[in-house]
């Protein structure tokens, strides 16, 4: 029977960050810690090792002494390029692995119980699990066989980018979580970051949740930190300049995934 002992942890940092002015979105700062940090504190004791998926520069990520694996699939893919990079590195490096949860590296609220609640609904028939939240489907946010590693580079080899067409075809299982309680607020636990201009009412509730996180003497930017201080000038002094200055509220609400308690 799969347990946590069987599962490895791929962490996708390897996306352009084009709503973040091209730096990386996982190495901005929340809490005085990457977001990155707060999401490997987060799944490491769910599962047997992890590993992340990096483009570029894989020094950047050295600080937090993981393995970082670039992208086979030339043209940076998207997200589903990877989770192929994981899936292929696990079944070479780690041949006893049978599973990989994927994680978005920007995501700092992931669950705790993440893979424990994805092994529940294992069905041998349907071997690929997707988070859903209120919020939506989390494609990238996933339980994935190595097996299917041979699937899906055939699939990205035949132009395949978008992971919420892959996963459907696949006929994954939807696995639903709830909203999690952080520093009193409600918060959708697959909230991330995507845009360097972050609307007041988000500032708001990254700013009550901040204080509630530890602080952590490894720091690589300062730009998020001025945006949760509500300073945004600051924030662009900082090397960002003018990104994506377009409101969205995109799929998260009026609220952005976070709503009081009670």
């Amino acid at each position: 029977m799969n347990d946590e002992r069987s599962i490895f942890g791929v962490l996708l940092a390897g996306g352009q960050s084009r709503r973040m002015g091209g730096v990386d979105k996982a190495l901005q700062i929340l809490g005085g810690r990457p977001l990155l940090a707060h999401a490997i504190e987060r799944l490491q004791p769910q599962v047997a090792g992890m590993v992340i998926n990096a483009n570029g520069e894989a020094t950047r990520f050295a600080p937090f002494r993981l393995p970082v694996i670039a992208d086979s699939i030339a043209g940076f893919a998207g997200p589903l390029a990877g989770v192929h990079a994981g899936l292929a590195w696990v079944r070479v490096s780690r041949p006893g692995i049978e599973h990989v949860v994927t994680v978005a590296a920007d995501t700092p609220f992931i669950p705790t119980d993440l893979v424990p609640r994805f092994l529940a609904a294992l069905n041998p028939n349907r071997p690929l699990l997707v988070a859903r939240s209120e919020e939506g489907l989390h494609p990238v946010i996933g339980l994935w066989p190595v097996s299917m590693v041979t699937a899906l580079e055939e699939s990205l080899k035949q132009g395949a980018r978008q992971a919420s067409a892959f996963v459907e075809e696949r006929g994954a299982t939807e696995v639903f979580f709830p909203k999690i309680e952080i520093g009193g607020r409600l918060i959708d636990p697959f909230f991330n970051i995507n845009s360097p201009e972050i609307s007041p009412r988000r500032t708001l509730c990254l700013s009550h949740v901040r204080d509630t996180l530890a602080f952590h003497p490894l720091r690589m930017g300062e730009h998020f930190e001025a945006v949760l201080a509500g300073d945004r000038h600051q924030g662009h002094a900082a090397g960002l300049g003018h990104a994506h200055r377009k409101r969205r509220r995109r799929r998260y609400g009026g609220d952005y995934g976070c709503a009081d308690h009670g």
